[in-house]
């Protein structure tokens, strides 16, 4: 679902963004946007397949 792929890749801009504003302060910051959202990657890589074609020709 493209709503998916949108999210995670405004969560991971942030993610960069905080980074470099807690390095530029000294702070160490780490968070995997993606592991905070693990059902969103499974949607959109079922996604990608339904959308590719599943090229085994199952589902």
């Amino acid at each position: 679902n493209l709503d998916y792929a949108e999210e995670l890749a405004r969560l991971q801009r942030q993610e960069y963004e905080a980074h470099s504003v807690a390095a530029k302060h000294g702070f160490e910051f780490f968070v995997d946007s993606a592991a905070l959202f693990p059902q969103a990657n499974i949607e959109i890589r079922r996604n990608l397949v339904l959308a590719v074609g599943d090229p085994a020709g199952g589902g």
